[in-house]
């Protein structure tokens, strides 16, 4: 079998690529061609083998391959096409989705932070230098494929990025079997850039940089529009630059003043890409002032600076200074649903923390505590500074005088002692790990602990343990994995799909963190009705086994059936695990089943997050109301006092009409990360 390595060890023997032997590399990228490929697909489709488990190989020689495969996105086919010495193809089964991908120590990178990482690890530029690797051939496939302009080792030929669009479902006839080519995932319509139009500044730039930017914003539902002129075109929404500098070098003020959309430094996207959903645009506009008219000469100043982790870039400044001037320039009101983003992770030493105290407090069924630091979290993420004093949060919401104390511990010694403490006692360690499992409770996590188990092995020979827990447990790790989120639009589809061969007309949404816009996914939470308001009686039953025909669906959880019967206001639910096409790793799936007139609630319940459903609750009872996933209910008193509610839900077509009813500004779901 020829893979790139042997091509690569031929092309440095060899001096020219057209040198080669025939039946090699470029012939099979022919035949690929021939049969309907593109030449990047076809180059993507020579690569995945050619480099993983091999530890003899140069590291330099090992960076080319990397970098080929790091930047691509997975591979979702079963099937590979491969070269030989013999002038024909074959296939070979391809046992993982993503295996192009699979690095030495076996690890699947289909993230793209992982997949960057990968990339950039060793140095691409000296593997080549080494193999003196400068066939124009091989140079422009790199650069069709990248969009890469390596001019630093001899290379001046550039070829536009083409629109290497998506896979599409090709089948290729060999040896009289049929081989499907899978489909790869096209551009997120519900992305978190859906519906904008940007335009991109290239000054200060760098090209591969650029070129990154670009696809992630059209794989997530954004439109790029192309300069016309020097002119502006009036469909942009969005113009990004490296500063405001940039801006006078590429238009005029005439045309910025003119401009209605938003200018914004190209930080925006970046922290945005980070967090998986859009940051507030506040913090990363770009001003000019009237002094930019007058020319390059003219110095203009960012509202906001990448550079400093505080708001007052003066390096003369006291570092009280800097924490008085940070509340200053960014106050926060009282209702941190309206809080703007900023950069994330600038505190992440605090805001980790934190996250695993909720986790413990959680475990141990301390919710009220578990929630406290819930609502602190997003706070501190959206700061634009890093905290050096805890003066500099004591007017935040959600920043008690505990939160407080915990903070300035964690500034003045990098460590919270609380934590340690529960980290040090086995009892916490040991039930919050219990905890970690599907469907074991804290009273559940306690129990297990007092019979004397320490860890996940001890759990197994437990006879108590429930046949949902068993399987929580069996699946631990798989239960843990996030799951990209382009998998997570592919799996959506395949419900739709596979619903609309069970009941035609019925809508099926993937709520969570997914409609949330976030770029992974802990679980699918996919609420499901039917417009007629009826024909979903009885669907869940017939969807869940169609879903197990196509083995879908793996193993159940809970399985509930209300509508046949009216009860439980007529939401059907499942829940179980489920597996990505072509692959054994099990991910939690919901499937809850709601009628027409409810489903508005369902659909605000399961999207979340758990701060906005609350706050939704909190404004409800003010107003006499209750709020739940199954509908609003005036709330009554009974004949003893006790405040009950009706039977009857109010009736609302939309979300937007239940947060405007209950007084809660209007937020899209992926404004809802809050």
């Amino acid at each position: 079998m020829l893979n790139l390595c042997v091509f690569l060890d031929i092309m440095v023997k060899s001096r020219h690529f057209e040198e080669m032997l025939t039946g090699a590399f470029d012939g099979v990228l022919g035949l690929l061609v021939r049969v309907g490929r593109s030449l990047p697909v076809a180059v993507k489709m020579m690569i995945p083998k050619a480099w993983q488990n091999d530890k003899n190989m140069n590291p330099q020689r090992k960076a080319l391959y990397e970098y080929c495969s790091a930047l691509m996105e997975p591979w979702d086919g079963h099937l590979l096409m491969v070269g030989t010495l013999e002038p024909h193809c074959t296939e070979t089964d391809c046992s993982q989705v993503g295996s192009m991908l699979l690095t030495v120590g076996g690890l699947c990178l289909d993230h793209e932070a992982l997949k960057q990482q990968c990339s950039l690890a060793r140095s691409l530029a000296s593997g080549l230098r080494i193999k003196r690797l400068n066939s124009k051939k091989l140079w422009d496939l790199l650069i069709y494929l990248h969009g890469l302009a390596l001019p630093s080792l001899g290379c001046q030929s550039i070829i536009p990025t083409a629109a290497v669009n998506h896979l599409t479902t090709a089948t290729v006839t060999h040896h009289h079997s049929t081989v499907t080519m899978a489909t790869k995932k096209g551009c997120d319509p519900n992305g978190i850039f859906s519906g904008m139009v940007f335009f991109l500044i290239d000054n200060g730039v760098q090209r591969r940089r650029l070129q990154i930017w670009k696809q992630k914003l059209t794989q997530m539902g954004a439109i790029l529009e192309e300069e016309e002129q020097d002119t502006l075109s009036p469909k942009v929404t969005h113009l990004l630059a490296t500063d405001s500098s940039s801006l006078q070098l590429k238009f005029s003020p005439k045309i910025l003043r003119r401009f209605k959309g938003v200018i914004l430094l190209y930080q925006w996207l970046e922290d945005s890409l980070k967090l998986g959903e859009k940051v507030n645009e506040e913090s990363y506009r770009i001003q000019f002032n009237d002094n930019f008219a007058d020319g390059p000469k003219s110095k203009s100043v960012d509202k906001r600076q990448k550079t400093s982790p505080t708001p007052n870039n003066s390096q003369s400044s006291k570092s009280t200074e800097k924490h008085e001037s940070s509340s200053r320039i960014n106050p926060i009101g009282a209702l941190d649903a309206s809080l703007p983003y900023h950069p994330p992770d600038l505190n992440a030493n605090i805001t980790q923390i934190f996250g695993k105290l909720i986790n413990i407090y959680r475990a141990l069924g301390d919710d009220r505590r578990s929630f406290s630091y819930y609502k602190a979290i997003p706070v501190i993420e959206r700061l634009p500074f890093k905290i050096e004093s805890v003066d500099q949060v004591k007017d935040l919401p959600a920043i008690g005088k505990s939160m407080q104390d915990h903070i300035h511990e964690i500034v003045t010694t990098g460590k919270l002692s609380k934590l340690e403490h529960f980290e040090s006692d086995e009892k916490v360690r040991t039930i919050s790990l219990f905890g970690e499992v599907w469907g074991v409770g804290p009273a559940t996590a306690l129990k297990l602990y007092e019979r004397g188990h320490r860890n996940l092995d001890d759990l197994k020979n437990d006879a108590t343990l429930t046949n949902s827990q068993q399987l929580g447990l069996k699946y631990f790790e798989d239960i843990r994995t996030r799951i990209p989120r382009d998998e997570v639009q592919e799996m959506e589809r395949l419900l739709q799909r596979a619903a609309e061969d069970v009941l035609p007309g019925v809508s099926v949404v993937c709520g969570g963190s997914f409609r949330r816009g976030k770029a992974t996914c802990g679980d699918m939470d996919i609420i499901i009705t039917h417009p007629d308001g009826k024909s979903h009686i009885g669907f869940l039953t017939k969807y869940v086994k169609h879903l197990k025909d196509m083995n879908f669906l793996r193993e159940d959880l809970v399985f509930s059936i209300h509508s046949e019967q009216g009860t439980n206001f007529g939401v059907d639910t499942y829940f179980g695990l489920c597996t990505y096409p072509g692959r054994e790793l099990r991910h939690r799936i919901d499937l809850k089943v709601y009628p027409k007139d409810i489903y508005t609630f369902g659909l605000i319940h399961w999207t979340g997050n758990d701060v906005v459903n609350r706050r939704l609750r909190i404004l409800a009872e003010h107003k006499g109301f209750r709020l739940d996933d199954t509908g609003l209910f005036p709330a009554t008193h009974s004949s003893g006092g006790k405040k009950v509610s009706a039977s009857t839900s109010l009736k609302f077509n939309s979300e937007k009409e239940v947060f405007e009813f209950l007084g809660f500004p209007w937020l899209e779901p992926h404004e809802r990360n809050i």
